[in-house]
C-alpha cells in the first residue's frame, strides 16, 4: 500500500519538505496578495 510508504524516514523527509515548501508558497502568496490590495486601496 502506498499510503504505508509516507512513514520511511526518506518519504517522512520528503513530506516534510513538501508541507515545509507548501507553507513558503502560500505565506509568500498571501504577503504579496496583502501588499498587492494595499497599493490599490492607497491609489
Amino acid at each position: 500500500m502506498g499510503f504505508f510508504k509516507w512513514f520511511t524516514s526518506k518519504a517522512k523527509m520528503k513530506k516534510w519538505m513538501l508541507i515545509i515548501l507548501l507553507g513558503i508558497i502560500l505565506i509568500s502568496y498571501g504577503i504579496s496578495t496583502l501588499l498587492y490590495f494595499d497599493t490599490i486601496r492607497n491609489n
